[in-house]
């Protein structure tokens, strides 16, 4: 008698090895927050390339993906300006650019390190996914020296 398993079978047992996407509320708020339909769908179109990219990944790892608040925001390092006004007393430095701020931040759950993101509402959806995915290594390979 030969026995024939298969663990793929209609069990309901399906095992899925790979990263995990979660996606925390703040993002869709984020993106729902743009006034344009245009960026709002170029947003959505991001989330869900990131999304396939990583769940390919043969990590067993969750990503959390959110909105950055901008207390936490770095500057983009191209594209940006900065508004100085001098007082008697002092020097007060004002900021006044909307876009060119890291607006999301990628963590994996169970570290206290997260990677700010630029996520431009105005360019190519593919683009910008690329550049995520980018960034996630560069971040992965930052977290992998720390431990």
């Amino acid at each position: 008698m030969r026995i024939n398993f298969n663990p793929q079978n209609n069990c309901g047992n399906k095992q899925q090895f790979g990263m995990r996407f979660i996606e925390n509320e703040s993002l869709t708020k984020y993106i729902n927050s743009f006034h344009f339909r245009k960026q709002q769908e170029n947003l959505k179109q991001t989330v869900n390339l990131i999304r396939d990219y990583v769940q390919k990944n043969p990590e067993n790892k969750n990503l959390i993906v959110g909105a950055l608040h901008p207390s936490k925001a770095n500057y983009v390092k191209n594209g940006t300006y900065d508004e100085f006004f001098i007082t008697p007393k002092k020097r007060i430095k004002k900021t006044n650019d909307r876009f060119e701020r890291e607006n999301v931040y990628m963590q994996f759950d169970g570290t206290d390190k997260f990677q700010g993101f630029y996520m431009n509402p105005d360019e190519n959806p593919k683009n910008v996914a690329a550049w995520f995915i980018n960034t996630l290594n560069y971040y992965k390979a930052k977290i992998a020296k720390k431990s």
